[in-house]
């Protein structure tokens, strides 16, 4: 499973695995990721939403497609 989302995250844009990264992988805050970045915490939230999401879709379509 961690070779498959690991693949699922490295498709991700770059600043969408970094939060990824810090957040998942690093434990940091949502205020903390903002300071590294200088994005604004809701930005940082924003982010890891639609970053989640799109490995959710990736994932989704991977096992549907394995599926059949």
């Amino acid at each position: 499973m961690a070779g498959i989302l690991g693949a699922a995250i490295e498709q991700l844009p770059p600043l969408y695995r970094t939060l990824i990264s810090l957040y998942h992988q690093q434990e940091l805050s949502y205020e903390e990721i903002a300071q590294i970045t200088s994005l604004p915490d809701g930005t940082v939230k924003n982010y890891l939403f639609r970053a989640r999401k799109q490995l959710k879709q990736h994932l989704l379509a991977r096992y549907q497609r394995d599926d059949l």
